[in-house]
């Protein structure tokens, strides 16, 4: 059974790479930690329970993958309720006898912000315990004495612990630093897109994509290559190289032929080529691009959706790029501007390099997986018949 068979939300984690992969599809929620309370709750949850995880992935027609960086504000948060609970600030035995009442009305407001609020909102559930905290010393304020011990032994006791501990988030931290705790609206996600940039890609596809483009950059060039591939350059100031960002028609797609495309794809990994079709690329290649037609063409008959034949074609071109073919980095090596392709290590953390004839060395929005990045090796090793020049003339591919 693979992860997508199984229930919204379940998830596998592979320790070798520090990845969890959450099944998304069928969600009511988005694939996205940074527009949806429950989805950050679910992933923080998960996170309690792998604790040694690097990244987190998002699976649904595209995945989604947060890097460590991004998973490492989402454990401090993980960390810092699981120290709130263990430390006792939230038990109901920190109250003194004399003050039972008062902390029965204020404590179950804390233990909420922390237990609940924080998992789905942290920087909305700290705004809410430093609003806790100022209206109680405004109750303090106009108290009789003992009730203004008791109060003050709450904030004490309960409120600034809880909040010092949260300070020591990054991500509390930056919202503070950058005010956006200034203003802030308890359930706004604004604030989340500022600290969240997933990578994507869609999940027939093994390469991560940086969709957006890179932040402060200028476009310097924009132009359409081969096989309907957007190309934009952009100049990225305190950065040498500029970025070539690509934007093909696969990353464009409805849901609906995403949908089609993987399940197309998903018929086509269990089909053994023939002996003979290994040792002659351009003949499995043709091989897999007819089945992948008639694929195309019978399951989408069967999700009743009504494909026009250029429609139809441009699948099966996508298809065949992402199955027999080089993936992403035939996108690359179809742009007549490009003369080297570099493919540098660390795999998986790296973006492909290429030299254009224009702009010289650039970095793209293409990061090979090192399953991916191993496959193009042996496919280019000396010896094998699918060389650089023979996929792309006078381009060559360097790892």
């Amino acid at each position: 059974m693979t992860l997508q068979d199984k229930d919204v939300f379940d998830y596998e984690y592979d320790d070798e790479s520090g990845t969890i992969e959450v099944n998304m599809l069928g969600s009511i929620y988005g694939a996205s930690i940074e527009d949806y309370p429950e989805v950050m709750s679910r992933v923080i949850n998960i996170l309690q329970e792998v604790p040694d995880a690097s990244s987190v992935v998002l699976s649904e027609s595209r995945d989604y993958e947060y890097d460590k960086d991004q998973v490492r504000m989402l454990k401090e948060v993980s960390e810092a309720i699981r120290d709130i609970s263990s430390q006792g600030y939230l038990s109901e035995s920190i109250r003194t006898d004399k003050c039972e009442s008062l902390y029965q009305d204020h404590l179950p407001e804390v233990q909420r912000i922390v237990i609940d609020q924080l998992r789905k909102d942290p920087v909305g559930g700290y705004v809410e315990l430093k609003r806790k905290e100022r209206h109680l010393k405004q109750e303090m304020n106009k108290s009789y004495p003992q009730k203004k011990r008791c109060l003050k032994y709450f904030i004490q006791d309960v409120v600034n612990p809880v909040k010092k501990r949260l300070e020591k988030c990054e991500m509390i931290d930056q919202a503070r630093s950058e005010e956006f705790i200034t203003g802030h609206h308890v359930g706004d996600r604004e604030v989340y897109r500022e600290f969240f940039h997933p990578l994507v890609r869609p999940n027939f596809m093994l390469t991560k994509f940086m969709s957006l483009p890179p932040e402060r950059g200028e476009e310097i060039d924009r132009y359409e290559s081969r096989n309907d591939v957007e190309v934009s350059v952009y100049d990225v100031p305190d950065q040498v190289q500029p970025v070539y960002h690509v934007n093909p028609p696969e990353f464009n797609l409805s849901e609906e032929k995403y949908r089609l495309l993987d399940a197309a794809r998903r018929f086509l990994a269990s089909h053994q080529p023939e002996s003979g079709e290994f040792a002659r690329p351009d003949r499995m290649r043709q091989v897999f691009q007819n089945i992948g037609r008639d694929m195309i063409r019978d399951i989408a008959q069967q999700m009743d959706i009504q494909l026009p034949r250029e429609e139809s074609e441009q699948l099966t071109s996508i298809l065949n790029r992402y199955t027999s073919g080089l993936g992403v980095l035939e996108l690359l090596l179809s742009d007549p501007k490009i003369q080297d392709v570099f493919i540098n290590s660390p795999i998986g953390n790296a973006p492909i390099y290429i030299k254009h004839e224009e702009y010289e060395e650039c970095e793209t929005n293409l990061i090979p997986t090192k399953e991916e990045a191993e496959s193009w090796a042996t496919r280019f090793s000396p010896g094998s018949d699918n060389t650089g020049e023979s996929v792309a003339g006078r381009t060559s591919v360097r790892f």
